[in-house]
């Protein structure tokens, strides 16, 4: 769920569709360079975390690097959210939130995984 949830935000900003900035309400990137730099990581994490995931007890680094990232990347939008000043609409306020708290609970179950498999 993980891998795909990452691979779906991996394209999205991979080849960031113009037309769903405006109805999204979310900023667009500028440079659009970054979102696609962006894009392109989440898609190899997104890979890297597929496998990692038919494989657990062998790959537990990639799954902690996976929810470190989550959880960092739930708490940069947070912050930006929150304290930052941003180009986003009301809706897209939302959108962002939801997606913090998304990769927050993605973390989150990650890490809850992560424990019931150091368990005997």
């Amino acid at each position: 769920m993980g891998a795909l949830i990452h691979a779906l935000v991996g394209c999205v900003l991979l080849f960031f569709p113009d037309p769903i900035v405006d109805p999204l309400g979310v900023p667009a990137p500028d440079p659009a360079i970054y979102a696609n730099l962006a894009g392109a990581a989440l898609l190899g994490l997104a890979l890297a975390l597929a496998r990692a995931s038919q494989r657990p007890e062998e790959h537990r680094t990639v799954i902690e690097a996976t929810m470190v990232a989550n959880v960092l990347a739930a708490a940069v939008l947070a912050v930006w959210l929150i304290a930052l000043n941003t180009d986003a609409t009301t809706t897209g306020k939302a959108v962002l939130g939801v997606v913090a708290a998304c990769l927050a609970v993605l973390g989150a179950l990650q890490a809850v995984g992560l424990r019931r498999s150091e368990e005997p």
